[in-house]
């Protein structure tokens, strides 16, 4: 009878330790989901708020009036705003023809050294014809 309870106690010590071991293993695979969900949560925000960004500078006249309404701040060549855990930046240039002209413009949502998406914006505005 003794040999007995001394097998019943080695088994559900056995037991026991798979269960640590699985529910271990458990929390690992679950929290590297939640990690990844957090960043994909993010990557969807920042698709959405450059899109944003790059509408509004289709539809600008001024599109440097729009990005200090928007609040963006100018850096050497570039506008940039954090938002919550990314880095919106955008790059303004244009070129002039006999035409018209046409403003190029470039939106980038960067989350640490990762560029999450760049958005190009074109636009073009006819000039007085010679």
């Amino acid at each position: 009878m003794h040999n007995r309870s001394n097998a019943l106690l080695v088994e559900l010590l056995i037991v026991i330790m798979f269960f640590m071991l699985s529910s271990t293993i458990l929390l690992e695979v679950f929290g590297k989901a939640h990690g990844m969900s957090e960043k994909a949560e993010a990557m969807a925000d920042a698709v959405v708020e450059a899109q944003n960004t790059a509408d509004l500078l289709y539809l600008s006249d001024a599109p440097e009036e729009t990005l200090l309404e928007a609040g963006f701040a100018k850096e050497e060549d570039s506008w940039t705003r954090s938002v919550g855990t990314y880095l919106l930046e955008v790059t303004l240039h244009s070129e002039e023809s006999e035409t018209g002209t046409i403003y190029y413009s470039q939106v980038a949502a960067i989350l640490g050294d990762e560029t999450l998406v760049t958005l190009p914006v074109a636009r073009y505005e006819e000039g007085m014809g010679t």
